[in-house]
């Protein structure tokens, strides 16, 4: 929100239209979303207090035409005229859409003391630059086809762009490579800069899940009905996993055919994920630009990886004569506030440990790990090397910013719980294509599918917090109890990410207690899940055998054994 003078600028949310009804009138207005916060079904308090905000409606040619040449535009936001408020209204409405620390401000510079002072705010036509030197100039809105609601008139043609111009996208990760391919193939110049020497680069073949439980549909059918082919890579599909108990009991959570999820590989040989959509973005015209650095405010669409850590993993990749199997452990003393799991593949397996506490001596926790897994299944191990990541959780105001798409990581979409963000990555991706090239707008495609299933890991990673491993055995018997139930594993894990309403009430409470305000250097301001402290808990001594295990990883390192991800990492 903005105050110059006796008028009000408040800058559009969600880059679409809203029609609002101008109560006494008869008549319409369209006017921007102005709450922070606000959902779709919230009042626009209106000057006879009857007025409300219609979602989708129909925006007719005539309407349309009749703001041509006054909608205004200031770094990818919208800006129209508004209507007449009494002023008690336009505090309520300062307050909806102002920091604390912003509201005194913006109701002394309006004159808005008195609540019986009638106040017209016209918040186009004085709209001032940065520096409040020079206005801007109307955008020339065309109308949008007769058959296209007030929504589905996307970010693209609010921000002007040039069907022509050619696109920049800064990372080749999944999210990136998605909308560079959908983008190429309509016909599109696009560029992708990458600074890493190659796509997948940032990972050492370790394996990652996709999941199917949370859209409802095989994201691989998915990705055939958008032009992505999910066969130009490695994939392992798995029905059936052992689910490891706190008390180190195993039961099997199985699905039908489709799988609850699907094993890749992340890295740069040939059959992983990673070089499967390099090769998809190659073939539809993509230029990729390697080992280059590219300021984000010169790129449409940012696809960058994480910058900051809220939790870490280690794991270590190892030959075996073990058959293909995932195991997953809810452990709070291997896996601090989160889980292990094993996964092998065609002879070739990967303990890992997640860490969503900070740990001195991380090494230990892989190590003891690895004994765990050693002493119940018959790996025969033989290490290869160790890998390891970071994760960032955020979750941004918005996901449109300054005129530019944030899409995977770079957009907080990221599964808070467990990690699967493969699946939200490559979904945003495609959005963001379809959002460009004039399909259903970014902003609300995001909020609709992706964002309820974000907010709904981050209170499930709220409540794993606090539980520790008697909590963790409730939902593993709860687990296998609905599934003896309902004779399938995976509906159990789709109930976990389906946002209800005990989640939607204790979303306030979690947003306050877990997440922490930030203003990032792009000036996009996110709630941010900080790396949270070790607890006394967390304070063991390793078991003789991990400190073999620890030893040998140490002779394996002399012989030219290497580890991609450490301690100093994270």
């Amino acid at each position: 929100m903005r105050t110059v003078g006796a008028h009000l600028f408040l800058p559009h949310r969600r880059l679409g239209f809203e029609r609002v009804d101008e109560p006494g009138t008869g008549g319409e207005a369209l006017l921007s979303v102005w709450a922070r916060d606000m959902d779709a079904d919230d009042v626009l308090p209106g000057k006879d207090g009857t007025g409300s905000v219609a979602h989708g409606d129909s925006m007719d040619a005539e309407v349309c035409n009749r703001l041509s040449g006054k909608v205004m535009q200031y770094r990818g936001e919208l800006f129209l005229p508004s209507i007449e408020f009494q002023s008690k209204d336009l505090l309520s409405l300062i307050d909806a859409s102002c920091d604390a620390d912003e509201r005194h401000d913006a109701a002394t510079t309006l004159g808005l003391q008195s609540s019986s002072k009638a106040l017209h705010i016209e918040m186009m036509c004085c709209l001032l630059d940065e520096n409040h030197a020079q206005p801007l100039q109307p955008f020339d809105f065309k109308p949008p086809a007769a058959n296209l609601s007030s929504e589905d008139c996307g970010s693209r043609c609010l921000m002007g762009m040039d069907e022509g111009e050619p696109i920049h996208i800064l990372g080749a990760g999944l999210s990136g490579l998605s909308a560079a391919t959908l983008l190429a193939k309509a016909g599109r110049e696009v560029h992708v800069h990458e600074l890493r020497k190659d796509s997948g680069a940032r990972f050492d073949g370790d394996f990652q899940g996709i999941e199917n439980w949370t859209g409802g549909v095989d994201l691989f059918d998915e990705m055939r009905e958008w032009g992505l082919d999910p066969d130009a890579f490695k994939s392992t599909k798995f029905s059936v996993i052992d689910l490891i108990h706190p008390d180190d009991e195993i039961t099997q959570p199985k699905t039908g055919p489709g799988g609850a999820f699907r094993v890749v590989e992340r890295g740069t040989d040939e059959h992983c994920i990673d070089q499967g959509f390099k090769r998809m973005a190659l073939a539809a015209g993509v230029n990729i630009h390697y080992g280059v650095k590219r300021d984000p405010k010169d790129c449409h669409i940012v696809a960058a990886g994480p910058r900051e850590s809220s939790a870490v993993a280690f794991g270590e990749i190892f030959h075996t004569t073990h058959e293909n199997i995932t195991a997953f452990q809810l452990n709070d003393k291997l896996a601090p506030g989160a889980y292990s799991y094993l996964i092998i593949i065609d002879g070739i397996g990967l303990i890992c440990t997640c860490l969503w506490r900070k740990q001195k001596r991380t090494d230990r926790y892989l190590n003891e790990t690895i004994a765990w897994y050693e002493a119940h299944y018959d790996l025969d191990r033989k290490p290869i090397k160790r890998v390891g990541g970071k994760g960032d959780f955020s979750l941004p105001d918005r996901y449109v910013h300054d005129g530019r798409w944030y899409v995977g990581e770079a957009g907080g979409l990221q599964d808070f719980m467990w990690g699967f963000g493969m699946r939200y990555a490559i979904t945003s991706g495609v959005f963001a294509a379809h959002d460009i090239l004039g399909g259903a707008p970014y902003e609300r495609e995001v909020r609709r599918q992706l964002t309820p299933l974000v907010k709904a890991s981050a209170i499930n990673r709220w409540l794993m917090n606090r539980v520790g491993n008697r909590g963790y055995k409730m939902v593993a018997k709860h687990w296998m109890k609905d599934q003896a139930k309902k004779g399938d594993g995976l509906i159990f894990m789709g109930w976990l990410y389906r946002p209800g309403i005990l989640r939607r009430m204790l979303w306030p409470l979690v947003r306050l207690s877990m997440l922490r305000r930030k203003t990032l250097k792009d000036g996009r301001k996110v709630s941010r899940m900080p790396f949270r402290n070790a607890l006394k808990r967390d304070r063991w001594e390793p078991s003789e055998r991990a400190e073999e295990i620890g030893a040998q990883w140490a002779e394996h390192r002399k012989s030219g054994s290497k580890t991609s991800f450490s301690a100093g990492d994270q």
